[in-house]
């Protein structure tokens, strides 16, 4: 997508969301389909915005937003572009892994393992 044709509200809706994600005041979603290894989801009053991987075949990963309304018809999507002078790709890369880690609470996995295998893990005796 030419720099020139990027929408500067979709731009400003994903610096939004990552702010807002890094504050952890954004509640992101998991959800799965065929069509896409992993989806994000955001609700707001009267969108849905989706943040998808691609893989394009050439080990590079493509993020899309998508914005949907109530109907999930998709109103507009903001796609990374390694030739972005704007620097959206970068933070749309930025809040799809923050989206991710929230989503799927990665955080706290890793950290319930560090504890398992430093300290043990098990508040009396082990569970055998």
């Amino acid at each position: 997508m030419a720099d020139e044709n990027v929408d500067q509200r979709l731009v400003r809706i994903v610096k939004a969301l990552l702010k807002k994600t890094l504050a952890g005041q954004a509640d992101w979603e998991a959800t799965f389909s065929r069509s896409t290894a992993e989806q994000f989801d955001y609700s707001t009053v009267s969108a849905t915005i989706s943040l998808s991987s691609h893989d394009k075949g050439n080990d590079d990963l493509s993020i899309v937003m998508t914005i949907k309304n109530d109907a999930g018809v998709e109103l507009d999507r903001l796609e990374s572009d390694p030739w972005d002078s704007l620097g959206y790709s970068r933070i749309l890369r930025q809040l799809y892994t923050e989206a991710r880690r929230r989503a799927l609470d990665i955080d706290t996995t890793i950290n319930q393992l560090v504890n398992s295998l430093e300290n043990g893990g098990y508040d009396d005796e082990p569970p055998f």
